[in-house]
């Protein structure tokens, strides 16, 4: 265990070979410095692959599909239960040049997921990445919910994610479609998983 106070005096070369549990909790007299490397997108986005953004339509969904247009990607099928996007953000996209596939799925039903999955494989170019953004919002305090909405506001996250898991763990590199393994497969949620929410 190292102690989140000791972080700044190791290098991170020292820590790559192990694993290793980092305690949080720090003495309140002692402050704990953080330094956040901005990240490179060199390279994260290309022109000729697709990206596959599961439930953006959304504003958090929508923020990290103007972000990856910003950084060299083309090809955005964005799907949701209701889909319904900005035309702003349409007109924008068309802009830069981008394609712009908006489809309605359930990312809790593996079939439609499939359909969908399948049917960007065989029209458009590779899909180079995943973001998995699906959120059913029970905006209240968790002791005052029932266990069917606990459970409907987890299944879009967590069911949706194994689906997808699951169709993307299919993809076998083939002469037709080199490199149709993503790149990356990303889950998005709101910063209340980290920082906390009264409740």
């Amino acid at each position: 265990m190292i102690e989140a106070a000791a972080l700044s005096s190791i290098s991170a070369a020292s820590l790559s070979s192990k694993r290793y549990i980092t305690n949080w909790q720090t003495d309140s007299s002692k402050s704990l410095f953080v330094t956040i490397p901005t990240l490179s997108t060199q390279g994260l986005f290309r022109p000729d692959r697709m990206y596959f953004m599961v439930c953006a339509a959304g504003g958090l969904g929508l923020s990290l599909c103007k972000w990856a247009l910003n950084n060299d990607a083309k090809h955005l099928v964005i799907t949701s239960r209701n889909p319904s996007v900005d035309p702003i953000f349409l007109s924008d996209a068309q802009r830069l040049g981008a394609s712009i596939r908006v489809l309605l799925i359930d990312v809790t039903s593996r079939e439609p997921v499939e359909g969908v999955v399948w049917q960007i494989r065989a029209t458009m170019p590779p899909i180079a990445g995943v973001a998995q953004c699906a959120m059913v919002l029970q905006d209240r305090l968790l002791l005052d919910m029932s266990s069917d909405e606990l459970n409907g506001t987890l299944a879009a996250k967590v069911e949706g994610t194994e689906i997808l898991d699951f169709v993307f763990s299919q993809f076998e590199p083939s002469s037709a479609q080199q490199g149709d393994k993503p790149d990356f497969f990303v889950m998005v949620s709101s910063s209340a998983s980290t920082v906390g929410n009264i409740g």
